[in-house]
Formats: structure tokens, C-alpha cells, sequence
């Protein structure tokens, strides 16, 4: 069993209980600073934050959060894959909550879209993993994305 500890040291967090990670974006009113806040969204809905990017640059703070999740990811698939960032590398989803992986069609200012998504295993969200332009497309990563699943023992 692994933890996560917090930036600030005073919570470590059971990654067996982590659904995914994510970026949420903090505004301040008083100063109108915007920070970067990765946080861990648990099984019981809790989030715990788990680092805070806060550097005067807003778009800085976004993007360095954005590595650090996908660093994060990187480390914790050292031995099997156990979770999938997100098409916009600003959120991670654990394996153990995906309950299906399917295909959606989307439009987007006229131009249709067709979407792997994970969907956890109580519906709260949807993680689209990639967009594609065609259906054909989004099989053929889905087929990939299973058969990486499984180590190579797809049928």
C-alpha cells in the first residue's frame, strides 16, 4: 500500500482510496491571485490538497501543476499501470474506480467529437481520456488502451 504526504507534511493520503487527481484553481478576492491547487479526490468525496503551486505567474502556477500530476503518474505506474491522465494532462484516474471505459459522440462548436472516456465506478464523474475525429479512431485507442490494460492479453 502506498501514501501520497501532503506539501505541507501534516496528512499523508492511502492511494487506495484516491479516485483521481486533479487541479482546481483558487482565486483570491482580495488580491485577485489565482494559485493551482493539485488535490486528491478520495472515495468518500473528501479532497485533500496536496501541493500548491502559488507563484505570481497564473499560467505558470496551471502548467507546473499540470507536470507535477503528470510526474505523479509516472511514478506511481512504475510497475503497472494504476492510473491514466487525462487528455489535458489535469487529471489522473485510478484504475480501481473505473467501472467502464466507453465511447461518446460530442459536438463542439460544430465539430463533432468522438470521446474515450473512463467513468468511475459511482458515476460521480466521467475522465475523457482522448478526443477523436472519428469513431474508427477512438476504437482503435480503446482496443490499445485495453490491450496495455491487460499486459498484452487481449483477445
Amino acid at each position: 500500500m502506498k501514501f501520497i504526504l501532503t506539501e505541507n507534511g501534516n496528512e499523508a493520503v492511502s492511494l487506495a482510496f484516491v479516485k483521481d487527481f486533479a487541479i482546481e484553481r483558487v482565486v483570491y478576492r482580495d488580491d485577485g491571485t489565482t494559485e493551482s491547487h493539485v488535490i486528491a479526490e478520495l472515495d468518500d468525496d473528501d479532497d485533500v490538497t496536496i501541493k500548491i503551486f502559488n507563484s505570481a505567474d497564473t499560467d505558470g502556477n496551471f502548467s507546473t501543476a499540470k507536470a507535477y500530476i503528470a510526474q505523479l503518474v509516472e511514478k506511481l505506474n512504475v510497475d503497472e499501470m494504476k492510473f491514466i491522465l487525462n487528455k489535458n494532462d489535469n487529471e489522473a484516474v485510478n484504475l480501481a474506480f473505473v467501472d467502464t471505459f466507453n465511447i461518446g459522440q460530442v459536438v463542439y462548436n460544430d465539430a463533432e467529437k468522438f470521446c474515450v472516456a473512463a467513468v468511475l465506478s459511482d458515476e460521480s464523474k466521467k475522465i475523457i481520456s482522448e478526443e477523436f475525429d472519428t469513431d474508427k479512431d477512438a476504437k482503435k485507442f480503446l482496443a490499445k488502451l485495453v490491450e496495455e490494460l491487460n499486459g498484452g492479453l487481449n483477445s
